[in-house]
């Protein structure tokens, strides 16, 4: 999958139309969480998508800016869902939903802490997050825009372990200093 030409419309398409083939795949019509999953799914459908790298990061990505979004921007959030149809992960085993490091936890990696491939998250972070800061810059206002760069860093530091806040920080850092391009 060549990720660098995909707008942030059409991941998310390609996300929604993967989850669709899935649910065929395995014989669900729908997820515990209806049309979004619980957290004891994902590994199933990342490893049951056309490709499970890109999966695994867009679904880390998405989740962390939709959960953003929800917590620290609540007036901006039915906008933004109704462009941006990201998913959300449900908690296993408690109401509400999980955090966006369910999908680099250790734990969660079955003894495999080399699951996320760093580098295409990496070119999944930055289709996304352009794409939502073309989004944001023409529908907030410019302290709001500034503001969120600030929110989604100080959101990795509390939400993410050393080593991959270290890598996710690293990342969205990196498209943050390309918005001056937009």
């Amino acid at each position: 999958m060549k990720i660098k030409k995909l707008s942030f419309s059409k991941l998310i398409d390609w996300y929604w139309d993967e989850l669709f083939f899935i649910r065929k795949k395995l014989g669900k019509e729908r997820f515990f969480g209806n049309e979004d999953p619980c957290q004891c799914e994902t590994e199933n459908i990342i490893d049951n998508s056309s490709s499970p790298k890109v999966m695994r990061s867009f679904m880390l990505i998405a989740v962390l800016l939709d959960q953003m979004m929800w917590t620290h921007y609540r007036d901006n959030y039915q906008t933004f869902r109704d462009k941006f149809k990201l998913p959300k992960l449900y908690s296993h085993g408690t109401a509400g939903m999980s955090s966006s490091n369910w999908f680099v936890y250790s734990y969660n990696d079955h003894n495999n802490p080399n699951q996320i491939n760093w580098i295409t998250t990496k070119d999944v972070a930055n289709v996304i997050l352009v794409g939502f800061y073309k989004w944001l810059k023409v529908e907030a206002e410019r302290d709001t825009y500034r503001m969120f760069q600030l929110t989604i860093l100080d959101e990795i530091n509390n939400e993410f372990e050393n080593e991959n806040r270290n890598k996710l920080h690293a990342i969205v850092s990196d498209v943050h200093s390309d918005l001056i391009y937009l």
